[in-house]
């Protein structure tokens, strides 16, 4: 917009802002020009000196639908715009927003590629190792060792430090 005709007029720059901010997500501003006076803060003849504006055909425009104009009456109203090009340019992705689909993308492959080679080369070492780890420990004599070995290992008294090597050299 800052690169646009109408950033000529910076009072009709900021009319078509305010505009921009009235509107639904397709760009359609369904307000009298009452409504739209009291919500951008306005008087009503500043809305009306925009709307004719922004409904002029601008042959600066690098648009040329409409002849170039901004805002085309909405039908069956009986008030209300649609911004032109508002569709338009809400669609045009951001650079970040290109990198995060990108990203999603190549990490959506490689976890296909991973269980493509998964499926080639039968299961993965640690998932058999997962599976012997369980299966033991589900094991019923491995449940009773391990459970008199904690009986065991807390029943033992274990020395000190002090007692197993001793009181230290004198300095």
């Amino acid at each position: 917009m800052l690169d646009s005709s109408i950033a000529k007029n910076r009072r009709l720059r900021h009319f078509f802002t305010d505009l921009l901010l009235c509107s639904d997500a397709d760009g359609n501003v369904v307000m009298t020009k009452d409504a739209i006076a009291n919500r951008i803060r306005a008087t009503l003849d500043e809305v009306e000196w925009g709307l004719k504006e922004l409904m002029k055909p601008d042959p600066e425009s690098l648009t040329p639908d409409f002849d170039g104009r901004r805002i085309v009456p909405l039908d069956g109203h009986g008030y209300g715009w649609k911004i032109v090009n508002y569709t338009a340019y809400r669609d045009i992705k951001s650079d970040r927003q290109k990198r995060e689909e990108t990203a999603q993308r190549v990490r959506d492959w490689r976890a296909k590629k991973r269980e493509k080679e998964a499926a080639a080369n039968g299961p993965a070492v640690d998932t058999l190792r997962g599976q012997i780890n369980r299966k033991v420990a589900q094991d019923p004599l491995t449940k009773a060792n391990n459970s008199a070995l904690r009986k065991l290992n807390s029943s033992v008294k274990r020395p000190s430090v002090r007692e197993a090597f001793g009181s230290p050299p004198p300095p």
